[in-house]
């Protein structure tokens, strides 16, 4: 029952990646001839410093993990960590949808943490990278717009602050104590401060804001684009990636997040230019994501030999349980 329940949702989400990117390969393609006469202009600049921003604002990602796992008493080189994300991030694409978070649990549990360990940093990475991307969207709301009104800014200005307090370790661990529930597996609680959890969280927010940045590079690259609307494109970008990776049954929110990209546009953009820029964008992220693997993977065989492990006295500071120190050549 359960398989036909997994080929089930599988089936589903190709027939939701096919039906949407089809959508949007149709508007292409009946609006050919107005795509090809509308004002792009190649601003060779303009590309080089998106794709720069966008592999400098990937580089974020690993700089936020490595503070969660400092958090539960494990400190990898960053090279390390910059590498086991990247690694993972291309298992995002296959059917299923979880395999960048099972294989960057997997990874963890070779450096040493444990299974429990492993499945919690995975799942605090998750909690702060969503909910930064869902303050990012938050503030940089544009209020009354085609699609908005005012006071959905003030709605999601809430959202966002809400976000922040829910990663206060009370709360978290009001959730893991659900989890805890729902799976009959137990959690160690946290114990942590929330002052030390807001640093990976400021580190995430602060990747959002350089993805939708070098998302407005990229558009500003190709066509005229207003300064004014970075704002309106930070906020675009990190809501259909919300939208996609709530979507659940499609690798990699694949499709999902073009089509929510593409209707997020529309009042800035004709719906033929908005629906290129977000296949676009896709392309462009990926290639990013393969130029950061390839840079972490060199980046770590060029600095091996660091210590992962907290010392004893910093351990004892932080109240962190004590654990065997074990060395590992990476």
């Amino acid at each position: 029952m359960a398989l036909k329940s997994s080929r089930g949702l599988r089936l589903l989400g190709f027939f939701g990646v096919a039906l949407i990117l089809g959508f949007l390969l149709r508007e292409l393609w009946s609006n050919w001839a107005a795509l090809r006469t509308y004002s792009w202009r190649l601003k060779p600049g303009f590309a080089f410093f998106s794709f720069a921003a966008l592999t400098g604002s990937l580089f974020l990602l690993p700089w936020g993990l490595r503070e969660v796992l400092a958090l539960l008493g494990h400190r990898l080189p960053y090279s390390r960590v910059s590498k086991i994300l990247f690694s993972s991030l291309l298992a995002k694409y296959l059917p299923g949808g979880w395999w960048a978070l099972l294989g960057r649990a997997h990874f963890y549990r070779q450096e040493g943490l444990n299974l429990t360990q492993a499945s919690l940093a995975v799942l605090l990475e998750t909690v702060l990278v969503v909910t930064s991307g869902i303050l990012t969207f938050s503030l940089f709301f544009p209020g009354h717009s085609a699609f908005w009104g005012d006071w959905q800014k003030g709605l999601f200005v809430l959202i966002g602050i809400g976000c922040m307090g829910f990663i206060h370790p009370y709360f978290l661990n009001l959730f893991l104590s659900i989890i805890e529930k729902v799976l009959k597996k137990p959690w160690v609680p946290l114990r942590f401060s929330y002052r030390s959890m807001t640093y990976p969280f400021a580190v995430f927010f602060c990747f959002w804001v350089g993805m939708g940045v070098s998302f407005w590079l990229l558009a500003a690259s190709l066509t005229e684009v207003e300064l004014s609307l970075l704002p309106q494109m930070i906020s675009a970008f990190t809501l259909s990636w919300a939208v996609g990776f709530f979507s659940f049954i499609t690798p990699g929110g694949l499709g999902v997040r073009e089509g929510a990209l593409t209707l997020l546009l529309k009042p800035f953009f004709p719906l033929y230019a908005a629906a290129a820029l977000a296949l676009l964008s896709r392309i462009w992220w990926l290639g990013g994501e393969v130029l950061a693997w390839l840079i972490s993977i060199l980046w770590e065989r060029l600095s091996r030999g660091e210590d992962r492990s907290f010392p004893k006295s910093e351990r004892a500071r932080l109240g962190l349980p004590s654990m065997p120190k074990e060395k590992r050549d990476y």
